[in-house]
């Protein structure tokens, strides 16, 4: 390897941190992408109020109106609370801000201590799946967090009872925020279980310390002591109609993971391997795909969040490869400054991709003002994307699913999202949109937000 390429290589994870740090501040994000981070968001609002629900009175009927419409694992919007109780609203994206750079820190030196190439970061460049979920407040990225953190822990040259009080801890701690990281973690502790028996004792106790946190919010939102998110199942039928999207995510979005997992001679081969595979295999035979909602090639995107877990395991892999075949270095020099390239391109991208709904949520904010609004609270279609506590700090509010009960819609607005992304969204749209036939309305707005996704604004006719 040549003096500048060293240079490089050395250098390479601080000046991965600066620019995506700058990156990020320069394109901030300032409104959420998918409907389920409503969720997590407001879940977050009122653990940072002290609650644990959020829900206002529907004008209409008189029925608190849930404002998390969907359960989830609670560990997510505990992130967010501590932010937004010191911070306020508006800074919950710096939580996944710092979740990537502090996983790029214990990744690089995991990578350092094992004497791996450090241009095994360029993936998380180059993962366009990273780029774009790290704009998101979804639950893969303090999942990508905690698998950065188990990889510090794991791939130690001596396990200590800390450390493995650690890994214990992790492994637990990882189902607080979703239940399938225990495929990704449980080998690494079988593993150093095997390899240390006398260490069985302080992993069980990682085990229990780890799982405290779910089992105390779960009962304090729940009511029970083991709360699991809503599954779709899992099928053999699934497992035939995924092989091409995760195809897509396991190559181009996950850039190359199959193989560098494939290749992988590292500490613990198989048992990474068996972690690896076991993950993957889990989501094939998993029956929800966001390809049924938005095509293959954006539902592929879209889904790829299962997989951004994965990404701390296949950086050590590239790592390890690249450490092994210095003759190839000179190539993945210039994916890794490929990297440096993709890094403020794709936020610069994800922002002006997603500028349709930031536009759509400011004028909506602006017209609610001092009216009763009449919509979609459920998440069952898009409205909340773009009427969030984000943007609009209103108190009136009543379900579309009473409208048709309102003695006069007089100082009240209907939204209506409306979508032709696909089959399902428009089924979900038209749905809305039957509620209120034969009503006396006026379309007073229609906000485009992309080409097949737009807002319908109604009020009283005259």
């Amino acid at each position: 390897m040549t003096a500048s390429a060293a240079y490089i290589e050395k250098y390479y994870p601080y000046a991965w941190v600066v620019l995506f740090f700058v990156s990020y501040l320069v394109f901030y994000p300032e409104n959420w992408m998918i409907t389920d981070s409503y969720n997590y968001v407001n879940r977050g609002i009122a653990f940072s109020q002290g609650s644990t629900s959020l829900s206002l009175i529907d004008l209409l009927s008189g029925e608190h109106i849930n404002l998390i419409p969907a359960p989830y694992n609670t560990g997510t919007s505990a992130f967010y609370a501590l932010v937004i109780f010191m911070l306020g609203k508006s800074a919950i994206f710096l939580v996944p801000l710092f979740q990537v750079i502090f996983s790029v820190f214990l990744l690089s030196k995991t990578l350092e201590k094992n004497q791996y190439s450090n241009l095994g970061l360029s993936l998380l460049a180059l993962s366009l799946s990273l780029m774009f979920f790290s704009r998101s407040m979804m639950s893969c990225m303090p999942s990508f967090l905690i698998i950065s953190g188990a990889c510090y822990l794991f791939f130690r040259n001596k396990i200590t009872l800390k450390v493995a009080v650690g890994l214990g801890i992790l492994l637990t701690l990882s189902l607080w925020f979703r239940e399938s990281n225990v495929f990704l973690l449980a080998p690494f502790v079988i593993h150093v279980i095997y390899k240390n028996k006398h260490l069985i004792l302080p992993v069980c106790l990682g085990l229990f310390l780890g799982l405290s946190p779910k089992l105390m919010f779960d009962k304090l939102v729940y009511g029970t002591y083991w709360f699991s998110s809503a599954s779709s199942g899992f099928s053999v039928s699934a497992l035939l109609d995924h092989v091409p999207e995760y195809s897509i995510i396991l190559t181009v979005l996950i850039p190359l993971s199959i193989v560098f997992i494939a290749l992988y001679k590292g500490k613990a081969d198989k048992s990474i391997k068996v972690s690896c595979a076991s993950f993957v295999l889990l989501y094939l035979f998993y029956n929800y795909s966001a390809v049924d909602f938005s095509g293959l090639l954006k539902g592929s995107f879209l889904t790829s969040r299962f997989m951004v877990p994965l990404l701390p395991i296949v950086v050590i892999c590239a790592g390890e490869w690249l450490s092994r075949n210095k003759q190839f270095q000179a190539f993945y020099l210039v994916l890794a400054l490929m990297g440096m390239v993709v890094i403020p391109v794709s936020q610069y991208v994800f922002h002006s991709l997603y500028k349709g709904h930031e536009k759509a949520a400011n004028e909506i904010a602006a017209l609610v003002t001092n009216k009763l609004v009449i919509a979609d609270y459920s998440g069952y279609t898009n409205t909340i994307r773009y009427f969030n506590p984000l943007t609009s700090d209103v108190d009136k509010i009543a379900s579309i699913q009473h409208v048709a009960t309102a003695s006069t819609l007089d100082n009240s607005l209907i939204l209506l999202s409306r979508s032709e992304t696909s089959e399902e969204k428009q089924m979900r749209a038209d749905s809305m949109a039957s509620k209120i036939e034969g009503l006396n309305l006026d379309l007073i707005k229609r906000i485009e937000i992309d080409e097949t996704n737009w807002l319908e604004v109604y009020q009283e006719g005259k």
